[in-house]
């Protein structure tokens, strides 16, 4: 299990832009982020790894 075969899909989003991405359930007592909205509207965050720099 050594070798990886798939890399991960990752989103470096910076901290101040998170909340631009939180979904709340409609109970309210649910907080997250989806991943389908991740992929539709932050393609630029997607393997944004200069994020970290």
């Amino acid at each position: 299990m050594d070798v990886i075969s798939v890399v991960p899909e990752m989103f470096v989003i910076p901290h101040n832009k998170v909340k631009d991405f939180l979904y709340q359930n409609p109970k309210g007592n649910r907080k997250g982020i989806n991943l389908s909205m991740l992929r539709n509207s932050a393609n630029e965050y997607k393997n944004n790894w200069n994020q970290l720099k």
